[in-house]
């Protein structure tokens, strides 16, 4: 049927009176906007006689309305704007509705299908940390720049970030198609990483290893200086049976080594113009201690095979007993009911009863949290766990908690949790590296209820906290964590805020971080230990446009990855964005025959010379001229630091985010000095 909108001439004046009366309110110029359309609409090619109406009847009233592009009336609205005393707001741009009509925040979208915004970081840091600055070290050393599949990766990846799309606010279908694409740019991320570590290291001079020999090069995707115990797989052709080998320097220097378990496996060799091939090796699973690489860059290491790995002093296994893990840094111990004691030794500072779960009842939407009246939580703090090892060494050990607790399978008819109860099977992989001041905790659960809420609570035994901390977009955000008093609020303000990779406490002299790789919502909790809070479902069955959505009870097998940082001072004197940094990315390896290039065993394309800032991205300039690197200073103030250049660069530019030419940065003998300011983010093109 193709019917035609009618203008109700009878009602203009009325309508116009409440459009005058819904925006006025909350406007600061006489210009007011009506959008044509909005974003689940179109426009509406009869709008063009509902203008010509009110056209006809404004000069009752003294208005004027038209047709404008938006460009037309941001113009109409600065020349106004500029002559009107404008009140200036301070502070993180989120606040919930006190009065009014406009505009609610609906803050409860942010743990909304967790599982979408878990594989959305991961995607996203696997083109960031890893696709974008491989491709940027191939293409300095003459590669081809994978321009156009980075285009298609990052088209993918935007159009997931619609707000109800990564809001997990959408009908089902629309979140299957979602995943599609992150399959897609994860594959071709996975691509690049592979095809631009080839491309390096074929270009490596590996003289220095014996033919028989294999090379490893290694690889820090980032412009910073890190190193530390990395894991790899490393393949052995043909091996004999229990044949063994040592990782070097090519210089000899023993590089520390830890077999974390060997399989037999077939992988396969894609030629192009033939059949696959497949072909035996004996893969391994190992860990090894890195020797700090300067920044993004690489080291070529040598697999010399029929040597035995020596086997490390019995006193120096991070296995302390089967429910206790040591390292130089933190002593962890796992207690009866699977909850974690954790031992700082830069103070002696104890924090028991770490990572127990709460879980309570969800009757509400993608949109708003309802529960029922007098709703009690059900925890995990009395279940009884089982421990035992997963492997143990002098550069890593790993304990498996496993444990389970009943909690109600849903919600009744009548708005209660049913008192039929079905369990929630949890096994968590508590991990402590060498040297490192991170206690790991990988989380894996079976969620088979529905309409609930589930998280994990580590109480920081802060007591004088007042304020949380959080990554955000492009800054570290402080918040209160006592809620205001919001009598009369059409939106109470909420104590559940974003974040992004990190969150925690600190009361000035101590602080506990709490860092992940996808999970986007928190609450410290303003109780006595200021419980750090995080969520890892909140599940519930609605209805979205009339359509059912069983996709929002979030069944299944899930699985959260964590890291626990106890540290001095604040976050930023605790360097927990470094931390962070090194968490979520690790360094990359590519195994190959020794190769026969030219250039040396060890390189640093870029490296960044201050670990306080924050790093955004390397790749091509947009234009294709240029080497970009983008950080970021969360700091209140300002970093000097300089950026050691490899490439060869003569030339250094500021840019905007846009990529538009700004101020020149002068390069001497090879060194570039830049200053970030307070909350800045600092992008230089080096030509």
């Amino acid at each position: 049927m193709n019917l035609k909108l009618k203008v109700h001439e009878e009602l203009l004046d009325e309508s116009l009176e409440d459009a005058r009366r819904y925006t006025g309110a909350d406007a600061t110029t006489s210009e007011l906007l009506y959008m044509m359309g909005h974003d689940h609409s179109f426009a509406a090619e009869e709008e063009a006689d509902l203008v010509a109406a009110l056209q006809h009847a404004e000069g009752r009233k003294g208005d004027r309305v038209i047709f404008s592009a938006l460009t037309d009336y941001m113009e109409a609205f600065r020349r106004e704007a500029e002559k009107t005393d404008l009140q200036v707001l301070h502070g993180e741009m989120r606040h919930t509705l006190k009065e009014g009509l406009w505009t609610t925040l609906m803050g409860r979208i942010l743990s909304c299908r967790l599982y979408l915004k878990q594989e959305n970081a991961r995607v996203n840091a696997k083109v960031l940390t890893g696709a974008e600055p491989l491709a940027a070290a191939a293409w300095a050393w003459g590669a081809e720049y994978p321009a156009q599949f980075l285009d298609i990766a990052w088209r993918k990846l935007l159009m997931n970030q619609a707000h109800d799309a990564i809001g997990g606010c959408s009908v089902d279908k629309v979140h299957f198609e979602m995943q599609a694409r992150w399959s897609e740019v994860d594959t071709i991320a996975d691509e690049i990483c592979r095809r631009s570590m080839r491309d390096v290291a074929a270009r490596v001079d590996g003289s220095a290893i014996d033919p028989a020999d294999l090379q490893l090069t290694v690889f820090n995707t980032v412009p910073f200086a890190r190193g530390g115990v990395a894991q790899f797989s490393i393949d052995l052709p043909a091996a004999q049976p229990g044949e063994e080998f040592v990782l070097e320097e090519v210089d000899g220097t023993s590089v520390p080594l830890q077999v974390v378990s060997r399989e037999a496996y077939d992988p396969t060799m894609e030629g192009g113009f033939d059949l696959n091939m497949p072909f035996a090796v004996e893969r391994f699973d190992v860990r090894a201690q890195v020797r700090p690489l300067a920044g993004l860059g690489y080291r070529a290491l040598r697999i010399r095979r029929g040597a035995s790995i020596s086997p490390a002093a019995t006193n120096a296994d991070i296995l302390r007993d089967p429910h206790t893990l040591e390292n130089e840094h933190v002593r962890m111990v796992v207690n009866d009911n699977g909850t974690l004691r954790m031992e700082s030794k830069a103070d002696g500072r104890v924090m028991d009863n770490l990572g127990w779960f709460e879980d309570t009842a969800e009757f509400g939407d993608p949109w708003n949290r309802k529960t029922p009246e007098n709703d009690a939580p059900f925890t995990s703090r009395e279940a009884v766990a089982r421990v035992e090892p997963l492997h143990h060494g002098a550069l890593e050990a790993a304990l498996k908690v496993t444990l389970q607790f009943d909690i109600p399978a849903g919600k009744t008819d009548d708005g209660q949790r049913t008192k039929e109860t079905i369990a929630l099977p949890v096994a968590l992989v508590v991990t402590l590296k060498k040297d490192s001041p991170l206690a790991e905790v990988t989380v894996h659960l079976n969620n088979q209820a529905k309409n609930h809420r589930l998280r994990i609570m580590f109480p920081s035994d802060l007591p004088k906290a007042t304020r949380s901390y959080a990554e955000g977009q492009f800054d570290v955000l402080e918040r209160d964590i006592a809620l205001p008093d919001a009598t009369g609020f059409k939106e109470p303000p909420y104590p559940t805020h974003p974040m992004w990779n990190f969150c925690g406490t600190s009361d000035g002299t101590h602080g506990l971080a709490v860092l992940n790789d996808g999970l986007t919502e928190y609450e410290v909790v303003d109780d006595a230990p200021r419980t750090v809070a995080v969520t890892l479902m909140r599940t519930f069955g609605t209805f979205v446009f009339g359509r059912p959505t069983p996709g929002s009870q979030c069944l299944g097998e899930h699985t959260y990855r964590f890291a626990l940082l106890p540290h001095t001072g604040g976050w930023a004197q605790g360097e927990v964005v470094r931390h962070t940094r090194e968490f979520i990315t690790p360094l990359q390896a590519i195994e190959s025959a020794p190769t026969r290039g030219d250039r040396p065993a060890e390189f640093t394309f870029l490296a960044v010379g201050s670990q306080e800032l924050a790093f955004s991205a390397v790749k091509q300039g947009d234009n294709g001229k240029g080497l970009v690197v983008r950080v970021w200073n969360p700091l209140d103030e300002p970093c000097n630091f300089e950026v050691a250049i490899g490439t060869g660069a003569e030339k250094g530019r500021l840019m905007s985010l846009e990529e538009k030419p700004d101020e020149r940065v002068s390069i001497e003998n090879g060194v570039a000095t830049v200053t970030a300011g307070p909350k800045k983010i600092v992008t230089l093109c080096l030509a």
